[in-house]
């Protein structure tokens, strides 16, 4: 009878087999090619990497302490943009937001079109500990272009795009370019700590009625190597971010000597607590943007990726389990969670009355701060550690990358970056693009920057760069886009 069983489950998988190899043998790839608007290829970007590293050597930096931060040099900057860009800044509209974010708005022929809005961020983070220069081999605001590269802090986040975009503007405006509808820039003076700049600027335009078509912001990257099975760069463009929870954890008991120590500290309970939120994560799921990602990358990639990744419907549970031993790729599965701040005692041979844990939590879009809550308290499953939310915010909607504004975009890739596939991602970051739910769902969050693992390594890091050829062609990109959208 089991041999009988087993030679009619034969055909059975041979059923399942070839429907698989049908399905893959008939994915259509989903890339835009560009048609319509012609490609710009006379623009002149030689004088942009001098221009990229003018701005760095204005240290904007966002400190956590607030007495730490220097307004001046936020004003020192505007100033700089109004002496690099003067045709930018004669022909647009310019506002001061909340002291220091900056809104351009370039009016376009058809006000009735729904506008373009793309986002950057003035502020850069500390150059690091011990000094300025610890650990660089460049001073972090020198702006030195050595060896074709552009060094220093915010090479690549976020002045990378502040200078591209209106780099691209002045050279549109030479060339005698009106955009069909209005374009805004929107920079946030303060993305690096609580985008309050952002909030101002989305706040002030949903007051005046503003609805645009389409939000581009930095996030996603063109990433070498991202993808097995994907031989050609991908333009990781992310069509959403993850929410934000910080969550503390906190043990109060008896302190008194070391030398006479109770069986459970408030460290030992504490770490217990933390020790069990490691072992149980939240359940991983293969869905959402995860799930876009593999549509669109599965018709670019080679047998047997192609194979795998088409047929999510029979592989996902082993793809699921491939990806969660993977930080990266687990991050795009499930909310995450990671002890950051613990606290105890301030002397050896002293028993702390209090411990106290920081977990931070990047939330999937689709999860709450109370799920996540619930969850910890079930892991934790001790009344002794008390929970309490100190910042959160959720997750915004994911945007269609179907949409026709996202194929704008992805049409402007393609006439920049031919060689590239377009694949929507989860950025498991936080960026400014969230503050402007309200005016859209088509939240869009690129750099036009060539990455390896180094380079995001760098962007908080130390030795920040880019190659000059990197970012000329970045100011082609913008140039391209505001192009083809203004004219769309």
């Amino acid at each position: 009878m089991t041999k009988r069983i087993g030679l009619l489950g034969v055909p059975v998988v041979c059923a399942v087999l070839a429907l698989a190899i049908g399905r893959t043998a008939l994915l259509k790839s989903r890339q835009v090619r560009p048609a319509g608007t012609p490609a710009l290829t006379t623009l002149d970007t030689s004088s942009a990497p001098a221009h990229l590293a003018g701005a760095i050597r204005i240290p904007t930096i966002s400190f956590d302490d607030p007495a730490k931060i220097d307004g001046s040099q936020l004003l020192r900057l505007h100033r700089y943009l109004r002496e690099t860009y003067p045709r930018t800044h004669a022909a647009l509209s310019v506002e001061v937001v909340n002291q220091y974010s900056l809104l351009y708005r370039w009016d376009g022929a058809s006000p009735d079109a729904p506008p373009i809005l793309l986002l950057g961020h003035l502020d850069v983070v500390p150059a690091g500990e011990g000094g300025p220069s610890h650990g660089w081999s460049v001073p972090p605001f020198e702006g030195r272009i050595q060896d074709g590269v552009v060094w220093g802090r915010g090479a690549l986040d976020d002045k990378v795009n502040i200078i591209g975009i209106l780099e691209a503007a002045e050279l549109l405006l030479a060339r005698g370019f009106k955009p069909r509808r209005t374009v805004y820039f929107a920079f946030g003076h303060d993305e690096e700590l609580t985008g309050t700049g952002a909030q101002a600027i989305a706040t002030l335009l949903r007051t005046r009625g503003v609805r645009p078509e389409l939000v581009l912001d930095e996030g996603g990257l063109l990433a070498s190597g991202l993808l097995p099975g994907v031989a050609a760069p991908v333009a990781a463009v992310a069509i959403g971010e993850k929410g934000y929870l910080d969550l503390e954890l906190l043990v109060e008991g008896e302190g008194g000597h070391s030398s006479a120590p109770s069986a459970h500290t408030t460290v030992g309970i504490l770490s217990q607590a933390i020790t069990r939120l490691e072992a149980h994560p939240l359940p991983a799921r293969l869905s959402g943007a995860a799930r876009q990602t593999f549509d669109y990358a599965a018709p670019e990639m080679s047998f047997p990726m192609r194979f795998i990744m088409g047929n999510l419907w029979l592989t996902s549970p082993l793809v699921t389990s491939i990806m969660k031993n993977n930080p990266s790729s687990a991050a795009q599965l499930r909310t995450t969670g990671a002890a950051t701040v613990i606290e105890g005692s301030p002397k050896p041979n002293m028993l702390p009355q209090r411990a106290r844990a920081v977990v931070n939590f990047r939330l999937l879009p689709g999860d709450s701060a109370g799920m996540v809550l619930q969850h910890v308290s079930d892991v934790v499953a001790d009344p002794r550690v008390k929970l309490r939310i100190l910042e959160s915010h959720e997750a915004p909607p994911l945007a269609d990358p179907a949409d026709p504004a996202a194929k704008l975009l992805q049409a402007s890739l393609g006439r920049v970056y031919p060689e590239a596939v377009f694949v929507p991602v989860l950025s498991s970051g936080s960026t400014d693009a969230r503050h402007y739910q309200a005016l859209t769902r088509n939240l869009l969050r690129f750099s036009p920057i060539p990455a390896t693992g180094e380079t995001l390594q760098q962007m908080h890091g130390t030795n920040e760069r880019i190659p000059a050829a990197d970012f000329r062609r970045a100011v082609q990109f913008y140039a391209q886009f505001i192009q083809d959208a203004g004219a769309y």
